[in-house]
């Protein structure tokens, strides 16, 4: 009887022999055999891993694509939207009783929900948009801010709230119909007393009734 010494290639054990064709017991030829070696083997894994990227990278761009509502996904060609509301939030502070009004100014808190100050211009970077006819208009702001120079909100601590209240005066005509309108505000992250490339900031989506 012949032996088949096995073949050993860089640490692999592997049979590559090839069962040639002959007669069975009951008189029937036997199939070909041909048994993979470790390149077959390495070869069909990088194909399944380039797969497997080309897959996940489908998958990346549907999901992005499909995160932001054609709404926001317009205005985030104006401001990035990415980061936003992470370490401020706007919040408002109209009621039923007491709603927001076309013509009137608008008090809005402000929330530092970060370990770090933030500072801000003035006016606190705030710009004023509404979504007209599938794009996005700027508001004018009419409310002039003193007294001039940096503002700032600390984060919550024992001594600070760690949230204060802005205002502003849009500029819009009463004519009978609601407004929606988008407030952004934006501000510098500080480490210490040291600015850092980092920018906070929050928008929020509001009603002004006529």
């Amino acid at each position: 009887m012949d032996v088949i010494q096995p073949n050993h290639l860089s640490g692999f054990f592997y049979d590559d022999t090839i069962s040639m064709p002959g007669k069975g017991c009951n008189g029937r030829s036997l199939p070909i055999v041909q048994h993979s070696g470790p390149r077959d083997i390495m070869l069909t894994k990088q194909i399944q891993s380039i797969l497997l990227l080309v897959i996940l990278g489908l998958l990346s761009t549907s999901c992005s694509s499909t995160r932001l509502s054609p709404k926001d996904a317009a205005f985030d060609k104006l401001i990035p939207l990415a980061g936003m509301n992470s370490k401020l939030e706007l919040i408002a502070l109209d009621s039923k009783d007491d709603p927001y009004e076309i013509e009137t100014h608008i008090k809005l808190g402000l929330k530092n929900l970060s370990e770090s100050r933030i500072i801000f211009p003035s006016d606190y970077g705030l710009q004023l948009f509404t979504f007209l006819d599938e794009l996005w208009e700027k508001i004018d702001n009419l409310t002039q801010y003193f007294p001039e120079g940096n503002r700032q909100i600390s984060p919550i601590g024992p001594d600070t709230p760690g949230q204060t209240a802005i205002g502003f005066y849009p500029d819009l005509k009463n004519e009978g119909q609601p407004i929606q309108i988008r407030v952004v505000i934006q501000g510098i992250v500080y480490e210490g007393e040291t600015p850092t490339d980092e920018q906070a900031g929050a928008y929020i989506d509001i009603v002004l009734q006529p």
